[in-house]
């Protein structure tokens, strides 16, 4: 360990040591477990000095409430905000009933919880405590109820890097079944090596759930079916 201090297992702010991380000769930073879920590499001064006291999260936190305290942040704004209009998207599946999406949402009984509903600052807060990323791509994180038949609230959400995971978290998904096997359509197209829209337009135009695996990329039902038709006759024909 050298001559520092053993630091492992110790909570500074919301950050908990791990391990030591060599980084240099003679040089060590400790590998912390932030509370929202990130590792990050912090020298013990600027843990024990109070320098650092998150992987960045708390930082942002407390300047979204800063802002709405001082009024720097006007709702007028706000909907320019990526992360204001999550929120607004969350409350209109859920109470608007002219959304497109309410009777997945709305419709079957899924609400917000009574601390977000009205409180935009404490859903903000809680989002960048938990993983948002204001920079991430499109799609690229994405809110998503662990339980679909749980409501919106801290302890059913968290935040997608993928959207394949939220597309499979669905209940809409139509499992699709081939030699005991049961997935939704994402997952076939992963096995497989097939693109996603292939499967699912196979579906939406009615083939069997066994055509929709077995048939190999860019086959029609009707090739393959006269393929497989030819290979029948061969094989009679020569056995």
């Amino acid at each position: 360990m050298g001559t520092f201090k053993d630091l492992t297992g110790q909570r500074f702010g919301y950050l908990t040591c791990i391990e030591p991380v060599k980084y240099g000769y003679g040089l060590y930073k400790w590998l912390c477990e932030c509370d929202c879920g990130r590792t990050v590499s912090v020298r013990g001064w600027d843990l024990k000095s109070g320098k650092t006291r998150s992987c960045g999260c708390m930082s942002s936190a407390l300047k979204c409430e800063t802002r709405e305290k001082t009024g720097k942040e006007s709702w007028e704004n706000r909907k320019y905000d990526r992360l204001y209009r999550v929120w607004q998207g969350m409350k209109e599946r859920c109470y608007n009933k002219n959304n497109k999406a309410y009777n997945s949402y709305g419709g079957k009984g899924i609400k917000v919880c009574a601390e977000w509903e009205h409180d935009y600052l404490c859903f903000k807060t809680w989002a960048y405590l938990n993983g948002y990323d204001d920079n991430a791509h499109f799609l690229k994180c994405t809110l998503d109820r662990i339980d679909n038949n749980k409501d919106y609230s801290p302890d059913n959400c968290r935040w997608v890097y993928d959207f394949k995971d939220q597309c499979r978290n669905k209940t809409t998904n139509n499992l699709i079944i081939y030699n005991g096997e049961a997935h939704c359509i994402q997952e076939w197209a992963d096995i497989l090596g097939i693109n996603y829209n292939t499967l699912a337009q196979r579906k939406k135009s009615g083939w069997s759930d066994e055509e929709i695996v077995k048939i190999p990329y860019k086959h029609s039902r009707k090739d393959y079916y006269k393929k497989e038709k030819k290979n029948e006759f061969c094989t009679s024909s020569c056995a």
